[in-house]
């Protein structure tokens, strides 16, 4: 974690606003972009900074222990991603802990991800503390758009949708370091595959090849890849009897293959499938003669 990161946690951990850590020692200009990526700001300011926030210089060695949020949400990914169930109800207790240890809202926030994503019935998802986060946030960092991409999936799609629109209004102005765009494009690609699910096809064509736009260094590659095999999907939904796009479709999965993605290669046909089947009223038994791979 860069310092700028170090900074908006402990804003986030105390329940402040930017201008309570900025006020009589910088412009917000100033604050939004050492949060934002700007790698350095005067010793002086960056003092007077955790003077407002009450924090003190052994206090920045917490973000770097194994309970630290970041860590435990990137944790929490993995473990979703491949179905630890144990893995995630050890998050979730060490979440527990430390939101009355530190008072800190993130930790309710990634509990509240964990059920999301196991799909707690006795909760309406927009009773959640996090949907309530994001639903009032003035201005949306790295941190709030990865809370976003990790549940959009989850989300009704009026809420996904009118979450997503928020993020772009009121995103804070970065200075273009890599970190936030790949978040920012993750956002984009998992509300591609919202829209697709939902069926919101009008909106798919203009994001596609707005992202398009912007995935364009081969350092990318993973996003450009998943990109590619959304566009795909969207090409053979519209069109299922194109001969090109099932050729183009058949060279995404031996890629796929060769990568060893059987969890991305099983979810992209699960997907196809699901979308021919309802647009073409055909089963899925009838449909799967069509991928004879």
């Amino acid at each position: 974690m860069y310092l700028g990161e170090v900074i908006s946690y402990f804003q986030k951990a105390k329940n402040l606003g930017a201008k309570d850590v900025y006020q009589d020692s910088s412009t917000e200009e100033t604050y939004e972009k050492f949060i934002g990526g700007m790698k350095h700001v005067p010793e002086q300011v960056f003092l007077n900074y955790l003077n407002n926030l009450n924090v003190t210089l052994e206090d920045l060695n917490t973000v770097a222990n194994k309970e630290n949020i970041d860590i435990l949400y990137c944790e929490a990914l993995e473990a979703n991603l491949y179905q630890k169930e144990v893995v995630l109800n050890r998050i979730k207790k060490i979440c527990n802990l430390n939101k009355k240890k530190y008072k800190n809202d993130s930790y309710q926030h990634l509990e509240d991800i964990i059920n999301i994503w196991e799909s707690k019935k006795e909760q309406k998802i927009e009773n959640y503390s996090v949907i309530k986060y994001l639903l009032n946030i003035d201005k949306w960092t790295n941190y709030e758009i990865r809370i976003l991409y990790a549940i959009i999936l989850m989300l009704p799609f009026d809420l996904a949708n009118k979450l997503y629109k928020n993020s772009k209004k009121r995103a804070v102005t970065k200075t273009a370091k890599d970190y936030y765009r790949n978040d920012a494009i993750w956002l984009d690609l998992y509300y591609l595959v919202t829209c697709l699910i939902n069926h919101k096809f009008k909106k798919i064509e203009k994001l596609i090849n707005k992202v398009k736009n912007q995935v364009f260094s081969e350092y990318m590659l993973t996003e450009r890849i998943i990109l590619l095999l959304i566009e795909d999907v969207w090409h053979l939904v519209k069109n299922p009897d194109s001969i090109e796009g099932h050729e183009i479709f058949k060279e995404d999965l031996r890629l796929l293959k060769r990568l060893e993605c059987n969890r991305l290669t099983s979810g992209a046909l699960k997907i196809l499938v699901k979308l021919l089947e309802q647009k073409t009223g055909n089963t899925t038994k009838d449909i799967i003669k069509l991928f004879p791979f």
